[in-house]
């Protein structure tokens, strides 16, 4: 049994503690504190060099951890973060008044952007003038009309366009005028353009375009065509009208119509169709 005495150890000689007992009771210091600097760990002697390198290890250790601990706290805040944003941004629900604003905004767009969204290609098919007929522009205003009422036949290079209208017509002004104008912008579309199965030693371009309105019976209102490359790019209905070499109205839309100066019921011989008939517009505006 070990005494302590002003600063000294005395083991007795009948001790019979262990080896590690007897070893730790030899490391305290005069002042009786524990000397752990060089304590052996679980009943070992360890080298300076062993204990530097386990310090390193638990130092390695303790900033592995932090880092981790570090990240986990950082992870779960962001998450927070994204969370409160998400309900903080939640859809707000429109007013009908704010929605149908919205929609007619929408539709607006949409008919501004969507001639620009069917280019023309070199050599167009009836397919592709049919869809550019639907979505024609003429001097900035939209001529815009559903591609259900247009019909479009190619051949030789002459283009026939025929408008089928599916109400009745109240008004001629407007009827001649507009038609007037898709066919003038549809002839400018066209104007150099190929058709198809030419080839440059034998170049075939489009001749001209006809541009016929009917109503569901088959009766003509009116029917305008110009050549191409002489069609105009400017102008109001009526002036364009008169730039056609050739184009005729039927008696009711001629009768009907309000002009100034003088606009003749036909120019240049009858338009014919594509198989040669004469198109005689026949179709009467209806009476209110």
């Amino acid at each position: 049994m070990a005494n302590h005495k002003r600063g000294r150890i005395r083991v007795d000689s009948d001790d019979t503690g262990t080896f590690e007992s007897l070893h730790r009771a030899s490391r305290v210091r005069i002042d009786g504190r524990s000397d752990t600097s060089n304590m052996p760990i679980y009943g070992l002697e360890v080298s300076k060099e062993d204990r530097k390198l386990i310090e390193d290890r638990r130092r390695i250790l303790r900033t592995v951890f932090g880092c981790v601990a570090a990240a986990v706290v950082l992870f779960a805040i962001l998450f927070i973060v994204q969370t409160l944003r998400g309900r903080g941004s939640a859809p707000r629900e429109n007013k009908p008044e704010e929605q149908t604003a919205a929609q007619a905004t929408d539709q607006s767009a949409d008919t501004t952007a969507q001639p620009s969204t069917v280019p023309l290609t070199v050599t167009p098919t009836a397919d592709d003038l049919q869809l550019q007929a639907a979505n024609l522009i003429f001097d900035g205003t939209s001529l815009q009309i559903p591609q259900d009422e247009v019909e479009v036949e190619i051949q030789n290079g002459y283009v026939q366009v025929t408008h089928w209208l599916s109400e009745p017509v109240y008004e001629a002004n407007p009827l001649v005028e507009e038609a007037a104008q898709r066919a003038a912008a549809l002839t400018n579309l066209i104007d150099g353009r190929m058709v198809i199965g030419a080839d440059e030693d034998q170049p075939n371009t489009f001749e001209s375009v006809n541009w016929i309105v009917r109503n569901q019976d088959g009766d003509s209102y009116l029917a305008i065509i110009f050549p191409a490359g002489g069609a105009p790019s400017t102008g109001d209905g009526l002036s364009v009208l008169t730039a056609s070499p050739r184009y005729r109205m039927s008696d009711s839309v001629y009768y009907a119509l309000e002009v100034e100066g003088d606009v003749p019921q036909s120019v240049g011989d009858t338009p014919t169709m594509l198989n040669d008939e004469y198109i005689w517009s026949t179709a009467a505006i209806a009476y209110q």
